[in-house]
């Protein structure tokens, strides 16, 4: 067995991620890594899914020597590397239906820890480790139980906590991997980790915050936009002249509620979520 002893440095304004790794006896650089908006379009909003911008893999030798610009499918899961130096591929990840590795190449792959969901990996035991649980991917669950039972963490993080709709302790992301994603692994939402931030537009630009509340409907994105916009103008007379956010989210919400039901999936509380996304 590998034994890897290491010290991690990391961002306490961005949720303790992790920004290098060293050697444990001598403090030798090993990783470090530059992260940029996630798939909220902000720093901090999806819990870095899909922000790794590049990794240095300082004490690799070879082609995995020196930075890799990391590449992502829809989830913000990183499928490959590539060199920054010759701009060939040196890392390539394909992963189940639930993150489970089902291919790892490259020179570099093994190297690089972030990965599924851009959380780091264990090489030995293929666990993800979440901020605040660890996943196991082969199983499809949580190991430990989701801390939204707890009085104590629904205390001290409400916000954590609000948009949970998953009625399992150990589920993963309502065993619907790919319509969903779990930023922190303390609930799953395809709402919230995208559209959060997305309020934070809505009283500058009426046709940037439609744009970003549409960005997952690939499908149909003109007739959501479109919709959004008939919200925006209900809100809008529901304000009397100044949009009222919770009318628009509870309008948006609703629509989406009906698309949702269309192709069997569950559909979300809009009173608590509109609540939730409220701006302070």
């Amino acid at each position: 067995m590998v034994i890897e002893e290491q010290k991690f440095i990391s961002d306490p304004v961005l949720f303790g991620r992790h920004i290098v790794e060293l050697k444990g006896t001598n403090n030798t650089l090993v990783r470090s890594y530059v992260c940029g908006l996630d798939l909220s379009g902000t720093m901090d909003g999806a819990g870095e899914v899909g922000g790794l911008l590049w990794v240095i893999l300082h004490t690799a030798s070879g082609a995995a020597a020196g930075s890799h610009f990391g590449a992502f499918d829809g989830n913000g899961n990183v499928v490959a590397l590539f060199s920054a130096t010759t701009g060939t591929e040196t890392a390539r990840y394909e992963y189940g239906p639930f993150g489970e590795p089902i291919r790892i190449a490259g020179p570099a792959a093994t190297l690089n820890r972030l990965r599924f969901s851009t959380k780091r990996t264990c090489n030995a035991t293929e666990l993800v480790l979440y901020e605040y649980r660890v996943y196991h991917p082969s199983i499809g669950r949580w190991l430990s139980r989701d801390p939204i039972k707890d009085v104590g963490f629904n205390l001290l993080h409400p916000s954590k906590t609000a948009g949970n709709t998953d009625p399992t302790s150990y589920g993963f992301v309502a065993n619907n991997v790919v319509y969903h994603i779990d930023p922190f692994g303390l609930w799953y939402d395809s709402i919230s980790a995208y559209f959060r931030n997305c309020t934070r537009l809505y009283s500058y630009s009426r046709d940037r915050f439609c744009e970003c509340m549409c960005v997952l409907d690939t499908d149909c994105r003109q007739p959501c936009k479109k919709k959004c916009l008939e919200c925006h103008e209900l809100a809008r007379s529901m304000g009397k002249g100044t949009v009222d956010f919770h009318g628009l989210c509870l309008c948006l919400c609703m629509q989406a509620n009906k698309e949702l039901k269309k192709y069997g999936r569950p559909v979300v509380d809009c009173g608590q979520v509109c609540a939730w996304l409220q701006p302070e």
